[in-house]
């Protein structure tokens, strides 16, 4: 079953966002975080892509992580204490 999940943030939590999951890869450990509102746990081993498109007059740049979801247990998240939900 294909989910997926899309949500524009303002300049501020996209800055939390990407220094949470800096700080997770950095330290090889396993990231909670929350798109519009859905809980998604990223393990540690999770594989980073950077991707660049120009099509025309519009440009874009994905930041994509891919990892295999595990299906009976999660690892523990490494979420930031007093962070919460979208």
């Amino acid at each position: 079953m294909k989910q997926e999940v899309e949500k524009s943030y303002a300049t501020a939590d996209v800055v939390a966002k990407l220094r949470r999951l800096a700080s997770a890869l950095e330290a090889g450990k396993p990231l909670e975080m929350y798109i519009a509102g859905k809980r998604i746990y990223v393990p540690s081993n999770a594989t980073v892509t950077f991707e660049y498109e120009h099509d025309g007059d519009e440009a874009e740049v994905e930041i994509e992580l891919r990892w295999k979801p595990r299906r009976k247990s999660r690892e523990r998240s490494a979420q930031v204490p007093g962070t919460s939900p979208d």
